[in-house]
């Protein structure tokens, strides 16, 4: 396993390695909009998009404006997500979610080598695309692409089963000032 996880990291080369992990280590807030589009098997693909928020350690606020009405929330203690169209209100406490490798490495800047295996190919277009692959867990992967900047470009969330979630992203902007309450649960 250590020889496997070796094998897939070193190809990486130094450069990519160090852009990819700088991105990381100096982006611990960031706001970014989103186009999403999820695809199955068992049902029609959807689409939707919005605004993804995020500060370090453990803040996330992901807003919807179309194809979903949806609010997600993460405070730092608890998750709490609000399907307007389902009328359904949840709330999680973060503890239990916080071992995600996803979690770990967005909201709180974890290594991503403690969590994933990270290899690296070229698409169709050319365009590389990093596949990190968590550790403990063979549910499914990520596939990411940055641009010249490294700049997260996309995002996907591919199962095992062959769903995909697959987000875009735009308008990315680093360190930016939040309102007081923008990450605050709403009673």
């Amino acid at each position: 396993m250590i020889w496997l996880s070796f094998c897939l990291f070193i190809q990486l080369d130094p450069e990519t390695q160090r852009a990819f992990k700088s991105f990381f280590e100096k982006n611990h807030a960031f706001q970014v909009t989103f186009h999403q589009v999820t695809e199955s098997a068992f049902l029609d693909s959807t689409e939707a998009s919005g605004t993804l928020s995020i500060s370090q350690p453990g803040k996330l606020r992901m807003d919807y404006h179309s194809g979903e009405e949806k609010t997600i929330i993460c405070d730092g203690v608890t998750y709490f997500e609000e399907d307007r169209l389902a009328e359904i209100k949840t709330q999680t406490p973060l503890e239990e979610l916080k071992e995600d490798p996803l979690v770990r490495m967005l909201l709180f800047g974890d290594d991503l080598e403690q969590f994933f295996l990270i290899d690296r190919y070229k698409g169709k277009t050319g365009v590389d695309i990093f596949r990190l692959r968590p550790r403990n867990d063979t549910s499914g992967y990520i596939e990411m692409t940055f641009d010249v900047n490294w700049l997260p470009t996309t995002l996907a969330f591919i199962s095992e089963e062959g769903e995909r979630t697959h987000f875009k992203f735009t308008n990315f902007e680093a360190n930016p000032t939040f309102k007081k309450n923008w990450f605050e649960i709403p009673e």
